[in-house]
């Protein structure tokens, strides 16, 4: 289902049309002189006849928009392949349902495939290699364009609308069309006989663009040429470069006919090219510099919890190595991952590619899982293939076969991370249709309190809380420091979430952070749970009883410290003897409503845990404080 959200870009193959009068006010006047202007020159920016993604890695299919006026065509990702050394556009029926998909007004009648380029390029030689539609009612077009939808991100001020177009209709494929366009202003087209018809075989089209003149070719030859004059400017702002196909409204068809739904036509292409600088996308601000990776600080991360989340993959994890691999060409966005132990302020890691066959491309999520929050703020790398995404938050990493890198990854300072997700060839076009990596040297650099936005926080008194016994629970409150409990068990089972309880109505109203000491008496290792419990339950994610506010957690000592905000509590782990100091932030005006009471698990709250546990854990030091 699309977005039903009308862009109106003036991306103008079809703005080409300067009706007057309901006709095509076009030019078909033989040239003055004879051309003599050398052949294009350029470097193709995206290559289908290899069928690898990364021989396309500069462009993508428009996606989720209309632009409106007289294009009766919605952009569709599904209409755009790349199949037998060539990519298709296509047209396709739209349904009535997908029209009115969220009820607001959809002009468009039909997908059409787009092609754009992530860069923009001015001056110099175009080309592309194109066979076109011979359907009715279509446009098959290769062009350069932008306009006011690109607002300059340092200037504020939007791009003029320039464009220059070649363009060929589905009606008479015998021809094609050239124009362009100057800050808005087209009626500059030009139809030029071909000689042959365009949709039954591939021909080279294109164009080189000066400050002082565009010469269009067919086939390397010159055929048409304008010249800059005071009263005849032309185009002189970069643009994406562009392919698509699609049909008109009512308002085109004195123009390229009325499409009669005939589905079996396609503009393919088999590359396009340019001689021109690529620019970064002038809307989006580049990234800050990278900062250097630190030396110091740095401790293994234990993979061992590393799970195979699509069944795809095999996984395996040790301390500081993850291994992950896959038989079988993958769905997109399977990934596979693990709970941190800690939050970090940096992550690195060595990757290789074990294949010697096929390219990997690795995509290394580190986020807080709930609520879903992208954690890496920048990658550090030596090699050319990591990437920043800018959008997910994630480090993307392109491996040649049997190459490997250093990555370091930077994390969003307000973002307390708590997990790790790894996507193996199932995103950014990957199409291996097998893969096998290996993660090692795997370290992190635990977040220190403070790296976060925490605000002042007020000083709070050591508070009583009152647990009580139960049948599995042997609470003691005697024992030293004050304020202390200490909890015994035996055999009890793991998985079963038995628990022990306090009320704290009084003591966490207008508050919002709680401190907790914790200490293993035991000799085995322990995992304890901590819930702050609300005065109601809601469903949130796959729980529809949730009643924990726990928002985010930190720790002094322990380790696999993580706060689970969509099955609730935070989670700790001590090894025999060890003790720590939590710090839990909450809301008291959260769905969950205000505190009401703290639960504590003791080795009970692992899911799917059947062994049993003996231990012995104090609590002390309870402080309910507030963070400004």
């Amino acid at each position: 289902m699309k977005t039903k959200k009308t862009i109106a870009l003036a991306l103008a193959s079809a703005l080409a049309l300067s009706l007057v009068g309901g006709t095509l006010a076009a030019c078909d006047e033989p040239e003055k002189e004879p051309l003599t202007d050398d052949a294009p020159s350029a470097t193709k920016v995206a290559d289908y006849t290899t069928g690898k993604a990364s021989d396309r890695s500069g462009v993508f299919a428009s996606a989720g928009f209309e632009n409106g006026d007289v294009f009766n065509t919605w952009w569709n990702p599904d209409n755009v392949t790349f199949d037998n050394g060539v990519a298709a556009l296509s047209i396709s029926e739209m349904t009535e349902k997908e029209k009115n998909g969220d009820g607001e007004d959809c002009q468009a009648e039909y997908y059409g495939g787009e092609i754009r380029t992530s860069e923009y390029y001015g001056y110099g030689d175009y080309e592309v290699s194109m066979k076109t539609s011979s359907v009715p009612g279509t446009a098959s077009t290769f062009f350069v364009c932008t306009g006011p939808y690109d607002v300059n991100y340092e200037t504020k001020v939007p791009n003029a609308h320039d464009e220059i177009d070649i363009e060929f209709l589905g009606k008479d494929p015998t021809i094609v069309q050239f124009n362009y366009f100057v800050n808005g202003k087209g009626g500059h087209e030009h139809i030029h006989k071909l000689g042959f018809d365009s949709s039954k075989g591939f021909h080279t089209y294109g164009f080189r663009w000066t400050s002082e003149y565009i010469v269009w070719f067919v086939d390397g030859e010159p055929v048409y040429k304008v010249k800059a004059s005071a009263k005849n400017p032309l185009p002189s702002t970069p643009g994406r470069i562009l392919t698509n196909y699609w049909t008109g409204t009512d308002k085109t068809y004195n123009w390229m006919g009325k499409f009669n739904e005939d589905y079996s036509g396609k503009a393919e292409y088999k590359y396009i090219a340019s001689s021109a600088t690529p620019l970064d996308d002038p809307t989006v601000a580049p990234p800050e510099p990278p900062e250097e990776v630190p030396v110091t600080g740095w401790t293994d991360i234990d993979a061992s919890g590393f799970a195979a989340w699509d069944n795809k993959y095999t996984v395996s994890g040790a301390l500081g190595t993850i291994g992950m691999s896959h038989t079988e060409k993958l769905s997109d966005y399977a990934c596979s991952g693990m709970r941190l132990s800690a939050s970090y302020s940096w992550v690195k890691f060595h990757i290789k590619n074990n294949s010697a066959s096929y390219g990997a491309v690795v995509r290394v999520d580190i986020k807080k899982e709930s609520p879903s929050t992208p954690g890496i703020s920048s990658v550090i790398s030596e090699y050319e293939g990591a990437e920043y995404n800018l959008a997910a938050g994630a480090a993307v990493i392109k491996l040649a076969a049997g190459d490997e890198a250093d990555v370091a990854c930077k994390i969003n300072g307000t973002v307390s991370v708590d997990q790790i997700v790894i996507f193996l060839n199932s995103s950014n076009e990957a199409e291996a249709t097998s893969g096998d990596i290996t993660i090692s040297a795997l370290k992190g650099i635990v977040a220190q309190p403070g790296e976060e936005d925490q605000g002042e926080i007020e000083e709070g008194e050591p508070c009583r809380l009152t647990f009580t016994n139960t049948e599995e629970f042997t609470v003691d409150k005697s024992g030293e420091p004050a304020y202390s409990v200490t909890v015994t068990y035996d055999n009890i089972s793991g998985g079963t979430y038995k628990n022990v309880q306090a009320p704290a109505t009084s003591l966490a109203a207008d508050k919002n952070i709680f401190f907790i000491k914790i200490k293993n008496n035991g000799t085995a290792s322990a995992t304890v749970r901590v819930d702050l419990i609300g005065e109601r339950k809601v469903t949130v994610g796959g729980n529809k009883d949730m009643d924990v506010c726990n928002l985010s957690s930190t720790n002094v000592g322990g380790s696999g410290c993580y706060t689970d905000t969509e099955w609730g509590g935070t989670y700790i782990t001590l090894a025999a003897g060890e003790e720590a100091t939590v710090t839990i932030t909450y809301s008291n005006t959260n769905p969950m409503g205000a505190v009401q009471r703290v639960q504590l698990y003791l080795d009970t709250a692992t899911y799917g845990d059947t062994n049993t546990h003996s231990g012995s854990i104090t609590f002390s030091d309870f402080v309910f404080s507030k963070k400004n």
